[in-house]
Parts: structure tokens; C-alpha cells; sequence
């Protein structure tokens, strides 16, 4: 995700950089906009004795938010925190800490052991399988880029719909190019692992930061990841369990990068740069991925919740590709695109990445 400036900017209007959805408008609606009175209290945990107690919820809230994929909970938690914190005394105090402790404990004990690979063997067996039904991990290695083509319709605002045909050019995990011809001209996103830019149809430019373009390469097509983290022994592979999701019962298996502690003193990264994948229990094809768009990639940034939905999977040249692909951005839907064409192993080079 892109701001114009830092996360506090969000206030204001909130861009997209993976396809350069832009919307206006105030804090996600299931948040308070009550100011909590200052609570202190002391609680026996490590490094920590005295501090806001609002602070620290809020920090629990999006600690919980990237380390369990079932948000419900979080949800009804911060309801219940807009109606207790504000009215300040020892009940109120006593009540954020109970469902702040309740909060907590529920988390996964992994979230914590940033610093430790976990590689659960039912998750790794779910990959080979999702693998396996996208078309195979030979066939789908032997991609080397792709270009997509159809429509896309943007949700810019309240309004209708802006609609228009796009070209999506891909090459490895980190290499995006989306060209979408519009009614107001050519909007185009690009980023190649390094950063990237959204480039407006008016000529206008905004940047993407290089946090936010990592992996985009895999954006329409979620396989080349799963492959990576196989492949990879300090990728951390996390069975989070059978849940519903978006009505779909789906196995949750994420996937964390390990950092040393030289690397990540605070044992966070990880965290906030993790992916959840969502495999349909029946067809072991990916049905969405959540992750976070982090803005200035401080330990302080939980990022923006972010997921990509796929569906309409086809047979194209043996691997199974999603055609209907869905983005949202705290959960509201920044663009759907219905792909007609898929074509591997066109022979793109950097240039086509270039901005």
C-alpha cells in the first residue's frame, strides 16, 4: 500500500500500489472514533511496566489481526473495546484486561518464537497437494513469465465502476506490470521487486515502496510462492487449521519468513510481512490470500489488511489458472478482473518491468 506521505495520511485517502486503487475517506468504519481516557496500570510481562493501557490493546489488536487468520474475534473485541474504554475506572480497566488477556492467549504460541523456523508437516503436505492440483510443481517451475489479458472494473469510489480492458505481463515473484485501458485513458502499475509506480492516466506518478511490491510478481497467478516456500528451509510453513472462509471451508496454512536475530532484534518481521494462504478443502486450489500492505516498514507498522480472492480456475496449457480474481483492501473491494487469455513463456525481459 501506498501513502502520500506516512500511515497517518490514511486519514485522508488511501492508495493501492499492487493495481493503484485509490479511496477516499475516514478510519475503517468498525473502529471507535472515541478518544479512551489515559488508563496505567502495571502487568508482569518482560520489558514492560508501565504504559497506556489503550496503546497496548491496540498493539494486541494488531498483533492478533496478522497472527490468526480468523478476524471475527478481533472484530467483536474492538466493539466491546468502543464501548468500555471510554468510560475510564477501575471496571472499564479491569474489563479491557480481561478481553485483552482472553485476546492474547487465543493468539498461536508460534506468533511469538519469530526468531524459530516452524515447518508443520500437515501444512507442507497440504502445499504438495495444492501443488499438485494446480498442475504440478515441474510444470509450474517451468514458468518463466506470463501475460494475461481481459477486463478489469475498478471500485474508485461510491460511484459505478470504472471499467476498461487490462494486460497483465508477470515474470518471476517480484516482476508485475498491469496495464489498464480506461475511459480516461492508459493507468498503469508497475513494480519489479525493487519498488515500483503507478502511473495515471492524466501522468500524475505515485510510488511504490519496495515492502509493498515484494512478491507481486504471483498476484493473479498464487502458485510460484508455495513452491518458493517449500524450497526454502527458512521459510516458516504454519498449519492454522480447517476454517471457514468466505463461506468456503478452506485449510489456513501460512507462510512466514524467518529472520535471525541480528536481522530482526524484535522478532516482528516475520509477522507483518506474513501470508496467509486459504486452500479449498475440496479442490486444493487457492481460493485467497491475506497479507498486510506495509507503508514505511518500521517495526511500528502493522500495515493495511489486504486479500486477493480466485476463482473461475481453467486449464490453461496443463496449469490451472484463475480467470475471476478479486482484490480487497480492508475489506472493501478495490477491483475485480475477469481474465478471457493466459499465455506462458513469452520471453519478457526487465525492460517490460522498467518505470
Amino acid at each position: 500500500m501506498e501513502a502520500a506521505a506516512t500511515e497517518g495520511s490514511l486519514a485522508q485517502e488511501v492508495h493501492d500500489p499492487r493495481i493503484g486503487v485509490g479511496r477516499a475517506g475516514g478510519a475503517s468504519g468498525d473502529e471507535s472514533t472515541a478518544q479512551p481516557k489515559t488508563i496505567f496500570c502495571r502487568i508482569p510481562m518482560k520489558n514492560v511496566m508501565l504504559f497506556n493501557l489503550h496503546d497496548r490493546i491496540t498493539s494486541i489488536l494488531s498483533l492478533r489481526a496478522v497472527a490468526f487468520s480468523e478476524r471475527r474475534q478481533m472484530k467483536t473485541f474492538k466493539l466491546f473495546l468502543a464501548q468500555y474504554l471510554p468510560l475510564g475506572g477501575a471496571s472499564a480497566t479491569l474489563l479491557a484486561l480481561l478481553g485483552a488477556a482472553c485476546l492474547w492467549l487465543s493468539a498461536p504460541k508460534t506468533v511469538f518464537a519469530q526468531n524459530t523456523v516452524q515447518r508443520d508437516q500437515q501444512a507442507l503436505a497440504i502445499l504438495t497437494q495444492t501443488i499438485a492440483a494446480a498442475g504440478g510443481q515441474q510444470s509450474l517451475a517451468s514458468i518463466q513469465d506470463f501475460i494475461e489479458s481481459g477486463t478489469i472494473a475498478f471500485n474508485f469510489s461510491d460511484s459505478d465502476p470504472v471499467t476498461g480492458g487490462v494486460t497483465v505481463k508477470s515474470r518471476g515473484l517480484h516482476q508485475l506490470r498491469i496495464d489498464a485501458e480506461l475511459p480516461e485513458g492508459r493507468r498503469t502499475t508497475v513494480v519489479n521487486g525493487k519498488g515500483g509506480s503507478l502511473i495515471e492516466a492524466d501522468g500524475r506518478t505515485r510510488p511504490i515502496y519496495r515492502q509493498s511490491a515484494k512478491d507481486l510478481g504471483s498476484l493473479t497467478l498464487p502458485y510460484l510462492p508455495l513452491i518458493a516456500a517449500v524450497q526454502d528451509s527458512s521459510t516458516s510453513i504454519i498449519y492454522g487449521g480447517l476454517v471457514t472462509h468466505n463461506g468456503a471451508t478452506v485449510y489456513d496454512v501460512r507462510l512466514q519468513k524467518t529472520y535471525t536475530k541480528q536481522q530482526d532484534p524484535s522478532g516482528t518481521e516475520g509477522v507483518r510481512e506474513a501470508s496467509d494462504f486459504y486452500i479449498d478443502s475440496n479442490t486444493l486450489l487457492v481460493a485467497a490470500v491475506f497479507d498486510r500492505i506495509l507503508f514505511d516498514g518500521g517495526h511500528n507498522d502493522q500495515g493495511v489488511p489486504h486479500e486477493v480472492l480466485y476463482s473461475n480456475y481453467q486449464p490453461e496449457n496443463g496449469i490451472m489458472a484463475p480467470l475471476t480474481i478479486v482484490e480487497t483492501v480492508r475489506g472493501e473491494t478495490g477491483f475485480t478482473m475477469t481474465l478471457s487469455q493466459v499465455t506462458f513463456n513469452s520471453g519478457l525481459a526487465d525492460s517490460d518491468f522498467a518505470w
